[in-house]
């Protein structure tokens, strides 16, 4: 994965599951709000995001899709992403690592932020 941006910040928030206890099998919003505090523009190119094991994050139950975006934020802009995906119907109750991560770039290199990575 790329790295992180040091000018970028970002913040997530989860309108329907503020507690962050999702529903398996209904449909999530994540969304990411993405503040440029650099000099740079960055084009937001993507986001992503995995359901893993807490124990073992190599182990994927499920990946969810890439979003595609190629929103450009310009120096000292703000912006809220929206992001969906759903919990497969046949996953077990029980915790799980998710992880969302979203993709940018400068004109001379690539970034990546995971702005959610916590055990629900």
């Amino acid at each position: 994965m790329p790295p992180e941006a040091e000018d970028v910040v970002t913040a997530h928030f989860f309108p329907e599951q503020p507690d962050h206890k999702l529903p398996i099998s209904e449909g999530v919003t994540a969304l990411c709000h993405f503040s440029n505090e650099g000099s740079t523009y960055y084009n937001v190119s993507a986001i992503m995001g995995s359901l893993n094991s807490p124990y073992d994050f190599r182990h994927h139950f499920q990946n969810y899709t890439y979003k595609p975006f190629g929103t450009v934020v310009k120096p000292g802009e703000e912006i809220t992403f929206n992001y969906n995906f759903q919990l497969h119907p046949e996953l077990e109750p029980v915790d799980y690592q998710l992880a969302i991560t979203i993709f940018y770039e400068s004109d001379k290199q690539s970034f990546s932020t995971t702005f959610f990575n916590q055990v629900n």
